[in-house]
């Protein structure tokens, strides 16, 4: 099959701009402010350098976001839990996600898009781990309700069993102050 060069130009334009939606980039060159116009430089390869740079730093502050909300939760976890055991490793990695986000939060102020994108990610990549942690999945889904569920095959029985043994008690007494009574008439 032969394609023609202006048809390729075409079927590249099309897919470059539905690339460019996907990503939420505007195809337009013209920008309307609340203050001012303006005109955005665009590239003939699809994306310009300042488009990446945007797009970098939506990825960025969307890890950042992503790992304050998970590093919430997991302490709302464990706030929940007031038995929770929680694994060094476990702090060892909250304390490390937050260094990543400081850190990215660093790189950003100082315009480091490339260096602050990475710190995120492994902000965010730290974050989840420690939420997801083996320890912390079998501890967050072993309630009260599930201790209850196991041992009460054990501990109702017994129950039972000193119920029997304080009744047959009182019915011993009960025996004994009448043979008293008895031997005292």
């Amino acid at each position: 099959m032969h394609v023609l060069k202006q048809d390729l130009k075409m079927i590249s334009e099309v897919f470059m701009g539905q690339l460019r939606q996907l990503f939420g980039l505007k195809s337009e060159s013209l920008y309307v402010g609340g203050f001012a116009t303006s005109v955005l430089l665009t590239s003939e390869k699809g994306f310009a350098e300042w488009e990446l740079d945007v797009l970098s730093r939506h990825h960025t502050c969307f890890n950042l976001l992503q790992c304050g909300t998970t590093l919430g939760s997991l302490s709302r976890l464990v706030q929940s839990l007031p038995r929770m055991i929680i694994m060094d490793e476990i702090g060892k990695q909250v304390k490390y996600s937050l260094e990543a986000a400081k850190l990215s939060f660093g790189n950003v102020s100082l315009g480091y898009s490339d260096a602050s994108a990475v710190s995120s990610r492994k902000a965010r990549a730290l974050a989840e781990d420690a939420f997801y942690h083996p320890s912390m999945m079998s501890v967050s889904y072993y309630s009260f309700e599930h201790c209850f569920a196991v041992y009460s095959d054990v501990m109702v029985p017994q129950v039972h069993v000193k119920q029997m043994m304080v009744r047959l008690f009182s019915v011993y007494e009960t025996m004994l102050t009448q043979q008293r009574d008895q031997h005292s008439i």
